[in-house]
């Protein structure tokens, strides 16, 4: 267990350095670090960053207009019109993703009606949820997953939409 701990912590750790660093399409070079638990490969064409340990890995990108990330379930449809900010796949015992994407033309309360219906209308049932004027948060479980859902507030130059983090978990 204290390596699923010490995975988790790596990748959250590593994601939030290609968030603040902005690693991504700034050239074509690729940084390897072996450690006794773990190999972290940073490249920074691609904008990815690849952890590998013996049970399991996890592949980040931190590429705006990106793409969901590998493995992520079918059932599990994002709105039209957004645009994938970072994508995380973790694999092995304790598989699962996360995808964080921007909303121009959708409030939240429009992001999260869009959300919820396309999730329940996938055979997910709600297992609770919270709203605020600034956001939401909501639980769903359903065809072998978990999935978590938050909306908040997005205001941009061109107005207000949303952003959207789901996090899918096999259970």
């Amino acid at each position: 267990m204290a390596h699923r701990v010490s995975t988790a912590r790596a990748a959250a750790s590593i994601a939030a350095a290609v968030l603040v660093f902005g690693v991504g399409g700034c050239g074509s070079d690729e940084t390897t670090v072996v450690t006794d638990d773990a190999t972290v490969t940073v490249d920074e064409g691609s904008g990815t960053v690849e952890i590998e340990t013996d049970e399991g890995s996890a592949t980040i990108t931190g590429e705006a207009g990106g793409d969901l990330p590998e493995g992520w379930p079918e059932q599990i449809v994002l709105p039209e019109g957004g645009t994938i900010t970072s994508a995380v796949a973790v694999t092995g015992d304790e598989a699962g993703w996360n995808v964080s994407s921007s909303y121009p033309d959708l409030d939240q309360k429009q992001l999260t009606d869009e959300v919820t219906t396309a999730l329940e209308g996938a055979g997910f049932e709600s297992q609770g949820s919270f709203t605020s004027t600034e956001g939401s948060v909501a639980g769903f479980e359903g065809n072998g997953y978990t999935v978590s859902v938050i909306v908040g507030t997005d205001d941009t130059a061109e107005g207000t939409g949303s952003t959207l983090i789901m996090t899918v978990a096999a259970m």
